[in-house]
C-alpha cells in the first residue's frame, strides 16, 4: 500500500495549480487575438458588404475605398480588445508588441483567405496595421489600469461612431484622383499608366 504524506500532496497540489495558471494564460492570450480578429473581420467585412450593398451598381466606383476606418480605427479596436483579455496578465510592454504582431499577422491571413484581398496589398498595408494594433494595445493597457469603465465606454463608443461616420462617407472625391487599370499584359511598354 503507498502512503502519501503531506508533502507529496503538497507537491501534486501546486504542480496542478501552476499547469492550471500558465493554461489560463495562454487562454487569455488566445482569446484575445481571436476576438480581436473575429471582431476586425466582422467590421471590416460587414462594412464593405454594406457599403456595396448601398451603392447597388456603382459599387465598383468607390466601394473598398476605407482609409480612416479600415486602416487606423479597426487596428485600433483590434489592439484594445486583445488589451482587454491581456491586461490581468500584468505582462510587459515586449509580450503586448509581440502578441500584438501575431495579432496583426493573423488578421492580414484572415483577410486573404475570407476577404479575398490580394498579398502585394497586404504587404503594403501590414506596418500601417501593425503600427495601429501596438498603439490600440499599448493605449488600452493604460486605460484599463486606470479603472475607469465611463472613459473605456466613452472611447469605444467614439471609436464605433467613427468606423460608422466612414463606412457611409463617399469617398468619391478620393477614389476620383485615382486612375485604375487592369492590365494583364507582359510588356510595360503597352500597358497603360497605374497612377
Amino acid at each position: 500500500m503507498i502512503e502519501y504524506s503531506t508533502s507529496h500532496i503538497t507537491l501534486a497540489y501546486s504542480l496542478t495549480s501552476n499547469v492550471m495558471a500558465a493554461s489560463a494564460k495562454q487562454s487569455r492570450i488566445l482569446y484575445g487575438i481571436l476576438m480581436a480578429n473575429l471582431v476586425s473581420l466582422v467590421l471590416v467585412g460587414g462594412s464593405k458588404y454594406l457599403a456595396t450593398y448601398l451603392e447597388g451598381e456603382n459599387a465598383g466606383s468607390s466601394s473598398g475605398v476605407f482609409i480612416f476606418s479600415a486602416f487606423v480605427i479597426v487596428p485600433l479596436l483590434m489592439g484594445a480588445i486583445s488589451a482587454w483579455y491581456w491586461h490581468p496578465l500584468q505582462m510587459k510592454t515586449k509580450h503586448y508588441i509581440g502578441w500584438s504582431v501575431v495579432t496583426t499577422l493573423i488578421a492580414c491571413a484572415a483577410s486573404f483567405l475570407f476577404l479575398k484581398e490580394g498579398v502585394i496589398c497586404l504587404i503594403i498595408v501590414l506596418p500601417l496595421i501593425l503600427c495601429f494594433t501596438i498603439a490600440g494595445a499599448l493605449l488600452a493597457r493604460m486605460l484599463y489600469n486606470r479603472k475607469n469603465n465611463t472613459l473605456n465606454s466613452s472611447v469605444a463608443g467614439l471609436a464605433i461612431l467613427v468606423l460608422v461616420v466612414d463606412t457611409f462617407s463617399s469617398h468619391k472625391k478620393f477614389a476620383a484622383g485615382f486612375r485604375y487599370t487592369d492590365c494583364k499584359c507582359t510588356h510595360r511598354k503597352k500597358c497603360g499608366p497605374m497612377w
